[in-house]
């Protein structure tokens, strides 16, 4: 019940696909409409070198991080922030088991250890941590990532099984955590900076 540990996640997919990466002209960063909304396929086609940075739950929190990592080794000329929401109102524990599953021992990750203190999320981080110290882990970026998602170059996830139903809601009333709008107004300001 503790413990939400993914051998292969759509973030570490990215993580390693972005090794290479620098001088971008667009990066995309944003929750999980980013990451299959923005196919970086079609822009490349157009010949901009595109990154898409969106995951599953991606708060402004993890954001943050994110981009304090990449920007400076992306350098891109372009952002499309993509902002959902109801990211706003989650406390990041997903995005962030996610990203500390997918590079345990990046340094730079380590802050969402007591930003998010979770027993879930510690527990993740020893198992992560020990795979990675003791298993030789390789992903294949041509691979699919599951039966129907398949991950492009870039960034991109395409799913194969796209018959949604789609319902469409009365307005919600959202609830912001103040922890998420400071992180967004941090970002806002980074990417300003950029």
């Amino acid at each position: 019940r503790n413990l939400r540990y993914k051998s292969k996640s759509i973030i570490q997919y990215k993580l390693e696909d972005l090794k290479d990466e620098q001088d971008l002209d667009i990066l995309f960063v944003g929750s999980s409409h980013c990451y299959r909304g923005f196919d970086t396929r079609i822009f490349k086609e157009q010949g901009f070198e595109a990154f898409n940075l969106g995951a599953s739950s991606q708060t402004p929190k993890e954001t943050n991080l994110l981009l304090n990592k990449y920007l400076p080794q992306l350098k891109p000329k372009l952002i499309i922030y993509e902002v959902f929401p109801t990211c706003f109102e989650l406390d990041g524990l997903e995005a962030s088991l996610n990203m500390i599953s997918a590079q345990p021992l990046d340094a730079d990750f380590v802050p969402m250890l007591w930003r998010s203190p979770s027993p879930k999320l510690f527990n993740t981080f020893i198992v992560s941590c020990f795979n990675k110290w003791t298993k030789e882990q390789t992903i294949d970026l041509s691979a699919p990532f599951t039966a129907k998602d398949i991950y492009h170059e870039g960034g991109f996830v395409e799913r194969i099984d796209t018959d949604y139903d789609f319902d469409v809601e009365t307005p919600k009333a959202y609830s912001f955590r103040a922890e998420q709008l400071e992180a967004f107004e941090d970002n806002v300001q980074l990417i300003q900076e950029q």
